[in-house]
Formats: structure tokens, C-alpha cells, sequence
């Protein structure tokens, strides 16, 4: 409470200055510049908004702005998260735990355990700020790997972790449970943080890369892991892309298992998550073939013609030439789109190379010259299009990731990601609204909310158009190509 009424005057004085929807990664962030405590904050979305802010304040109070030792920044970021859980349990006693956002309620059961060893080592695993690494093992049990996000068996990328907080929260964020369980998830396998790393027995045991020390998940969740490693992986090398009968395929075996009684709880979860995915399948069947006389979106003479003309040797001397270095015009990327890689199908020009150029809109935003597409490890190149809205395709099979791979920036616009087997490649600046990307976003929903992980794209799948959304002087399509994302 002191420490509260301290922030208030240093509000009331100038001392403190309070900076509204100004972060987009946290909630908030406290940093001494000049000897005022700048106060950033993001938009809230979640609960009654002013009690939420007294909330978030009571947590900053606690925050001095300088950056300790780690052990001093472990101190600090315990006390401000007790504050601020003490502060909204005694608002939600007050005014109902529905005035308050998702991720305190979670902070509120964390605290009411009792124990603050326990909680401690809650705050510490939401709040510390780490990279989260994550890997799920064959049986669809989870180990620590020392990758970032949530990786397959086979280290390809399941699911993002978007946030800013310590491993707790990451673990939550990609099995889709609370905080709390996450964190009775390490606390119950005997694990402690220290120096990196999750050790067992007193710091005996590393747990990094060890299947020896597994988390151990939930039926639900290993069902999910199953169908995404052996129906939604598979639907190209065994069913030529119909995904009814893949589900159909797959459930067949289960009516098998369950007519010999051969019921185990992974069998039961797997058949319920079948079940809801009907919509999904026939949803990306007609996406992909059509429905009702309407064509798909798969060209498959398109296909064909890559194939023909090995179009993924081309991506390979791309990616020869990233590993050898050449950041700029002479990577073959620049040879090779419009020549033999065709991302748009239409009349297109390049107009932007490795460095962007030194037009007058260039001039005037204060990019001549500057590196394009650079700045995430990779390259960018611009099509224009002379005000054409042209359909785009896959160059390459594709995964997409669900819930993250179609996305509104300011800067990039309406845009689109996805993962080969060489490159992540982002497509921006496109045009919403139109056939083909509703059509994508139908799936993306359909996936996200069945809380599948991802789905591969053919090559030659017309997945959106060119656009001029975002920060763009005119229709084009900015490819951005990064090496090395698995």
C-alpha cells in the first residue's frame, strides 16, 4: 500500500508519467529515464478497464525502473507479482472475478495455495522473461529442448509462443491450459529453474533434451498430437490432400479398436477430437476441389509445372546461397523469381531488390537505401503489379500455422506466413476480403478452434491476392524469404 500511494504521488508530481497503449508485447513496463519513471502500457482488453489499471499499477509500484542483478530482478519481480495478486483478490472479493482479465484470475488460484514456494516459483516462471522451450516426444509428452516455441518430434514448428513471460506461461500458452496447472506440471515432476535450465533432485538431474524427464500432458492433448502427426501430416503422402477421408480413414481404425475392446483413454479423446473435425474436413476439401460446380483453389496443372521443372532445386540455391552469406543483390532469389519461381500469376515487375531504391516516397519515409526485408535474417523482394489485384500461390509445400499465420499490421498489412522446409515466408501488403483469402481463413478458424496445431498448402494453391494494404504506396506484393527457420 505504501509503495502504492508513492507511485500515486509521484503521478500527481511529474516524477512519474504514465505512457497509454504505447506496448504491444506486455502489459506493462516500467524504465527510469532523466529520473522519471516511464510507465508504459498496453491497451486493455480484458475486465473493467479501471479496475484493471489499478491492478497493473500496484504492480509497477513495485518496479524501481533500473535493471539489477538477476538475483535482484528475481526479488523485484516476485514481490511486484504478490502486490498485484493480493490487490485483485481483493477486487474480485469486491466487485466479482468477471471485472477481471483471464491471466490475473490464474495469478489469484496461484496465490490462494498458500504455499509461496509454490508461488514464487509461479511468478517467477510467468514473469522472468525468458526464451520458452519446448518439444513434445513421440508419445506426445513434453521435454524440455532448448528450442524456442513448441517443437514436433521431428523439431518442426507446432505452435508460437506470442508472449513476453517466463517458461510457466509459455507451457500454458502452447498445451492451452493455465498457469497454474503449468506450473503444477513442473512442480509435480520435481523440477527447479536455475542458471537456464529445469534441474531434478537438487540440481542432480538436467532435464534439457532429457526423455528421461518428461512432463507428462493430457489425453486430450496427445489425441491432438496424434491426429496432427498421423491424419492432418499425412493427408498429402497418403490420401492426395482429401482430408474426409483422411478423418474418415482414421476413424474407421477406431471403430476397429473399439469393436475388439481395445478402449484406452487416448482411443476415446482421439475418436471425440475426430468427431468435431467433419466440418474442417469437407471445409478444406471444397477449398481445395471445390463444391456446388465452384473450382478450387489448388491449380494443379500449376503443381505440375513446378514439378516438371524442379522449381524446388531453385529454392535450394537460394538457400546455398544465404548460407554462403549473400545478404544482398547477388542471392539467387533475384534471378530467380519471375524466371522461374512465380509467387504471382500476372504481368509483374520487381521493383524492390535487397536495398529499397530512392524514390520519392522512399525519400520522403526515410528508407532510400536502407535494407529491405532484413531485418528477421532474411531477404525481401517487392512485385509490383500496376494496380492489379493478382492471385498468388504457393511456391512450395507449405505449413501454416493456426491462429497466427493470417495477421493485420500496421506496417505490413494484411499478411500471410508460412514454412517450407528451407524458408519462412511472409506474403504482405495483401488484399482482405477477397475469395480466396476468406477461403483460408475459414480454415485457419476452423483449425484453430478444433485446437489443431497446422496443415500443409500444395504447391500452386491460390491463397490470397495482391494488395496495398498497410504501409504501401501502391498495389504490390512484398515476399520476404528467412533461411534456417526449423
Amino acid at each position: 500500500i505504501d509503495q502504492t500511494s508513492k507511485l500515486l504521488g509521484e503521478l500527481m508530481s511529474g516524477d512519474a508519467v504514465l505512457n497509454r497503449d504505447t506496448l504491444s508485447d506486455r502489459v506493462a513496463k516500467t524504465t527510469l529515464t532523466g529520473g522519471v519513471k516511464q510507465i508504459d502500457l498496453s491497451k486493455i482488453t480484458e475486465g473493467d478497464i479501471g479496475l484493471m489499471l489499478g491492478i497493473i499499477l500496484s504492480h509497477e509500484a513495485m518496479r524501481d525502473g533500473v535493471e539489477g542483478t538477476q538475483q535482484e530482478q528475481a526479488i523485484e519481480t516476485f514481490r511486484s507479482v504478490l502486490t498485484h495478486s493480493v490487490v485483485a483478490q481483493m477486487v474480485g472479493n469486491t466487485y466479482g472475478m468477471a471485472s477481471l482479465d483471464a491471466s490475473v484470475v490464474e495469478d489469484i488460484k496461484a496465490l490462494q495455495t498458500g504455499d509461496m514456494d509454490v508461488f514464487a516459483r509461479y511468478a517467477l516462471g510467468k514473469f522472468d522473461g525468458k526464451e520458452d522451450n519446448w518439444k513434445v516426444t513421440k508419445e506426445g509428452n513434453v521435454v524440455f529442448d532448448g528450442s524456442k516455441n513448441l517443437y514436433d518430434e521431428n523439431g518442426k514448428l507446432l505452435k508460437e509462443y506470442g508472449g513476453t513471460g517466463g517458461y510457466t506461461d509459455s507451457l500454458a500458452s502452447v498445451l492451452g491450459i493455465g498457469s497454474a496447472e503449468a506450473g503444477n506440471m513442473m512442480i509435480g515432476a520435481g523440477w527447479t529453474y536455475g542458471n537456464g535450465t529445469f534441474t531434478t533432485d537438487g540440481g542432480t538431474n538436467n532435464v534439457l533434451n532429457n526423455t528421461d524427464f518428461v512432463l507428462n500432458t493430457s489425453a486430450n492433448f496427445k489425441a491432438r498430437y496424434d491426429i496432427q502427426m498421423n491424419v492432418l501430416d499425412k493427408v498429402w503422402s497418403d490420401h492426395n490432400g482429401d482430408m474426409v477421408s483422411a478423418i474418415s480413414s482414421s476413424m474407421n481404425e477406431i471403430d476397429l479398436a473399439r469393436s475388439s475392446g481395445n478402449l484406452t483413454e487416448n482411443i476415446i479423446q482421439k475418436y471425440q477430437v475426430l468427431t468435431g473435425l467433419k466440418v474442417f474436413a469437407q471445409s478444406w476439401n471444397d477449398a481445395m476441389y471445390g463444391s456446388d460446380g465452384k473450382p478450387g483453389n489448388w491449380d494443379t496443372a500449376r503443381a505440375e509445372d513446378y514439378k516438371n521443372r524442379n522449381v524446388e532445386g531453385e529454392f535450394e540455391k537460394i538457400f546455398d546461397d544465404f548460407a554462403a552469406g549473400k545478404l544482398d543483390n547477388s542471392n539467387y532469389l533475384y534471378s530467380a523469381v519471375n524466371n522461374t519461381i512465380f509467387p504471382i500469376e500476372g504481368d509483374t515487375e520487381i521493383t524492390t531488390t535487397a536495398f529499397y531504391g530512392y524514390s520519392q516516397f522512399e525519400k520522403d519515409n526515410g528508407i532510400a537505401g536502407k535494407p529491405h526485408g532484413q531485418r528477421r535474417g532474411g531477404l525481401g523482394i517487392d512485385l509490383g503489379s500496376a494496380g492489379e489485384n493478382y492471385p498468388l500461390y504457393t511456391t512450395q509445400p507449405e505449413n501454416f500455422l493456426f491462429g497466427t499465420a493470417l495477421r493485420n499490421g500496421e506496417k505490413t498489412g494484411y499478411n500471410f506466413t508460412s514454412y517450407s522446409d528451407n524458408f519462412r515466408k511472409i506474403s504482405m501488403h495483401m488484399l482482405q476480403g477477397n475469395i480466396p483469402s476468406s477461403v483460408l481463413q475459414d480454415i485457419d478458424t476452423l483449425g484453430k478452434n478444433s485446437r489443431l496445431f497446422r496443415t500443409t498448402l500444395p504447391v500452386g494453391y491460390n491463397y490470397g491476392q495482391v494488395g496495398t494494404s498497410g504501409f504501401s504506396s501502391s498495389e504490390h506484393l512484398h515476399w520476404e524469404l528467412i533461411p534456417y527457420y526449423y
